[in-house]
């Protein structure tokens, strides 16, 4: 089994109810997998999604859906960014 840890910053939180938690997901599972855990854990997030993009950091670096989770990795979802 492979355990991530993923945060939910600034307004997603809001959405999941928690600031970030552990998932527990199985070996050769990828970044797509665990977006659709997330979802099935926080269905409230879908009212976030409706809205606005969620940009995906692994490990503090933007990973392509197909990216194969590994133990220990921090997963950080995070709201659009905006700014001049």
């Amino acid at each position: 089994m492979v355990r991530v840890k993923v945060k939910y910053l600034a307004a997603i939180s809001d959405y999941t109810g928690v600031p970030e938690e552990e998932i527990e997901v199985g070996d050769g599972v990828t970044l797509a997998d665990l977006l659709n855990r997330i979802r099935e854990l926080h269905p409230d997030l879908a009212k976030f999604e409706d809205r606005f993009s969620i940009l995906v950091l692994v490990n503090g670096v933007n990973r392509g859906l197909n990216y194969k989770l590994m133990d220990g990795d921090r997963v950080a979802l995070l709201p659009p960014v905006s700014g001049g």
